[in-house]
């Protein structure tokens, strides 16, 4: 729950480099509604995520909840180094790959939430 509510402020930092890559990079548009799309999509995963956990355990829930995700993350385009175009895009997919990467864990682990829900607790899984 953590690892997918830090990634809010990093994707709407995304969402805004993606606004303002040059073309042909930004493909008229289509690259910053994708990474609008991203972050709109990890909003309600988290939000279904922590529902899930409340059935399961409310105390649970509330340990992997926490306040405001902006004061885990105060990146911004100055944090990336360099500010040519090349640099700006380089860090712009790195970050891309790393949220890629983390949204597998993710999946992994709804995967496996999912076949103890079925399987009421079966180690099993």
């Amino acid at each position: 729950m953590s690892l997918l509510r830090s990634w809010t402020p990093p994707l709407m930092f995304l969402v805004r480099e993606a606004q303002s890559l040059p073309p042909p990079h930004s493909l008229s548009g289509s690259l910053s509604w994708q990474t609008a799309e991203l972050s709109q999509q990890s909003q309600k995963l988290a939000k279904g995520l922590e529902t899930i956990l409340n059935r399961f355990d409310p105390s649970a829930a509330h340990k992997a909840s926490f306040g405001n995700a902006d004061d885990l993350w105060k990146g911004g385009a100055s944090d990336f180094p360099g500010s040519d175009r090349k640099s700006r895009l380089l860090n712009f997919y790195f970050l891309l790959s790393c949220f890629r990467r983390d949204s597998h864990k993710i999946d992994s682990f709804l995967k496996l939430l999912r076949c103890r829900a079925l399987e009421n607790g079966a180690e099993s899984c």
